[in-house]
């Protein structure tokens, strides 16, 4: 992503106050905490809360809506539905938030919906909900910035992370990203795709996780070194840690 594009996209919440006064308190709060996140001028990022409320959307211009949830537990019933007003179009594409889903799945028609409400219209502006924000619809947000805006995963994670810093696709959704860069990478390459190296490895990416973690009171090394002898399994690396204290 260019500089230009990062710094229109990186407005503080006070800068959304001096530049935009119809915004209310709430609304500044709920910038400044992140929920919704910023991403770029015309799409926002959320837990499932801002996605209900209406007056938010509103003082955002908010005018459509993806929504990433799943069914309730042991239920087929949905876990997260809104009535929306005429001028919101809302989309619900049901997703799980478990290690076996796979994106594949969801994401043609997730990053379809969201290209043709604002790749070609910057009136338009969308916010893109699961539960809490933090694995399925980052995950999407990621993707989206790799397809459409020609980021690496790591730079499109890295961007992503630092609008929203709770943001964190567990091992199965991010594995599945590198996939979908090198599938990118494929597609836009004429050479062998034997060559093709992730900008962000899975294991890389699993300690840097554990390290801001359940893990934080290890060192990297012996993070890494866990999940080398658990074969990057994040839950089997975290019992060998603590049973070796």
């Amino acid at each position: 992503m260019e500089s230009k594009d990062l710094q229109e996209i990186n407005t503080t919440a006070e800068e959304y106050e001096h530049d935009n006064n119809i915004l209310n308190s709430n609304t500044i709060e709920a910038l400044r905490l992140q929920n919704p996140a910023r991403i770029l001028s015309n799409l926002y990022l959320s837990s499932a809360e801002p996605a209900k409320d209406l007056l938010l959307l509103k003082q955002l211009q908010v005018n459509y809506v993806l929504n990433l949830t799943g069914y309730k537990y042991n239920s087929n019933e949905l876990r997260f539905t809104f009535n929306y007003p005429p001028e919101i179009t809302a989309k619900h594409i049901i997703m799980a938030d478990e290690m076996d889903v796979k994106l594949s799945d969801h994401l043609n028609e997730a990053l379809d919906f969201i290209y043709h409400t604002i790749g070609n219209n910057s009136s338009n502006k969308i916010l893109i909900h699961c539960e809490a924000g933090i694995r399925r619809s980052p995950s999407i947000v990621i993707a989206y910035l790799m397809r459409y805006h020609n980021q690496s995963l790591k730079a499109a994670y890295d961007y992503v992370k630092q609008c929203k810093n709770n943001v964190d696709p567990h091992a199965g959704f991010f594995k599945q990203l590198i996939e979908f860069e090198q599938q990118l990478s494929s597609n836009n390459s004429t050479s062998d795709n034997n060559s093709f190296k992730t900008s962000i490895c899975l294991h890389d990416y699993l300690v840097q996780q554990m390290l801001e973690g359940a893990a934080a009171s290890f060192t990297r090394d012996q993070i890494s070194t866990a999940l080398e002898k658990t074969n990057d399994q994040p839950h089997l690396a975290l019992n060998l840690l603590f049973s070796s204290m």
